[in-house]
C-alpha cells in the first residue's frame, strides 16, 4: 500500500542528530534516532493501516539520506513482518522523475540476478508498505546537488518475521501497497 501525504518530514529531520557516514548518512534507533516525532508517526501509521499493522509492534526505525547521485541500496529483504518506507525530500529536488523510487520483487529473487519488480515512483510524503520478506531495492538516485536536496527515507519496521503473514489479497494487494 502507499500512503501519500504522511506529513512528518520536518519534525523527524530536525530530531535526527546521530548519523553514520558513507554512501548514505544513516541514523538508527539503537544509535540515537529515537525521537518523539518518529514514534508518533510510527503509531499514526499503525492507526491508518488498521488491520494490516494492528497486531504488530514497532521493532525498528532508521533514517537514510543519500549523499551522492546514483546511490542505490543492494536488493535485500528486511527482518520484520511489514516494512513502511517514507520519503521526505521535496519532489522538486528529484532531477529525474524515474529515479529515487522503490522496486519490489514480483516473485522470487536469487542473489546477483535481475528481478521482475513493481515500481513505486518517488513522491515526498509517500509511504510504501509491503511484507518485509519481499526483496526490494531503491532505484538509482538522481537528485539535484546540495545537502538540502539529498533523498531522505525513513523506514519503520513492524512485527516479527515469524509472525503469520496476511496473504497478499487479504488486506494488502502488492500492486496497491502505497499509502
Amino acid at each position: 500500500a502507499d500512503v501519500d501525504g504522511a506529513q512528518a518530514p520536518r519534525a523527524i529531520q530536525a530530531k535526527a542528530t546521530v548519523f553514520h557516514e558513507g554512501e548514505y548518512v544513516r541514523a538508527y534507533a539503537d544509535a540515537g534516532f529515537v525521537c518523539a516525532p518518529a514514534i508518533r508517526v510510527a503509531h499514526a501509521l499503525r492507526a491508518i493501516l488498521g488491520p494490516l499493522l494492528a497486531r504488530h509492534r514497532l521493532r525498528w526505525v532508521w533514517l537514510y539520506k543519500a549523499m551522492r547521485g546514483g546511490a542505490q541500496l543492494r536488493p535485500h529483504s528486511d527482518v520484520a513482518a511489514f516494512t513502511v518506507n517514507c520519503w521526505l525530500t521535496p519532489d522538486t529536488a528529484n532531477a529525474d522523475p524515474h529515479s529515487g523510487g522503490l522496486l519490489i520483487a514480483n516473485g522470487s529473487y536469487a542473489r546477483d540476478e535481475e528481478f521482475s519488480a513493481i515500481r513505486v515512483a518517488y513522491r515526498r510524503n509517500r509511504c510504501v508498505v509491503f511484507p518485509s520478506r519481499l526483496t526490494h531495492t531503491s532505484e538509482p538516485i538522481h537528485f539535484k546537488p546540495g545537502y538540502e536536496n539529498h533523498r531522505i527515507n525513513v523506514g519503520f519496521f513492524y512485527g516479527d518475521p515469524v509472525t503469520p503473514m496476511i496473504p497478499i489479497g487479504e488486506g494488502c494487494d502488492l500492486a496497491q501497497c502505497v499509502i
